[in-house]
């Protein structure tokens, strides 16, 4: 699965996801492809870990539904901070409405899970890095 030039090592994603498993998955098939995953489970992790961090992460991969702060709330924060933060949303919910709903929020995509495939989510994120 991993390229071989490699061409995004180095850049640093941003997973926030209740889920463990969703997160560890998303780690193993991240890192494989050379990217730098730092991990969170909650919005309020993660806007603590970008004020830290946040002039090191290139994207934030977001679960939408979380409880306490959801990601739409946790990406509005994030924008606060920086007004050119690149987020992606995951999310369960096939409704077309809420994915339009996201990318007028700011979101670059918004992935469905489970996740149509390994590679295009591979490919999206590149994308979302150029």
């Amino acid at each position: 699965m991993a390229s071989q030039s490699r061409p995004f090592q180095g850049k640093t994603i941003l997973v926030v996801e209740e889920e463990e498993g969703i997160r560890s998955l998303l780690q193993l098939i991240l890192v494989n492809e050379g990217f730098k995953v730092l991990l969170t489970g909650n919005g309020q992790d993660a806007l603590n870990l970008y004020r830290d961090q946040g002039s090191t992460i290139d994207l934030v991969l977001m679960d939408v539904r979380m409880q306490h702060l959801d990601g739409p709330t946790t990406f509005t924060a994030l924008r606060s901070m920086n007004d050119q933060v690149r987020c992606c949303f995951m999310t369960g919910d096939a409704s077309s409405d809420r994915e339009q709903e996201l990318l007028a929020l700011g979101g670059l995509h918004v992935f469905r899970k489970p996740f149509p495939s390994l590679s295009e989510l591979i490919r999206t994120i590149q994308r979302c890095l150029d």
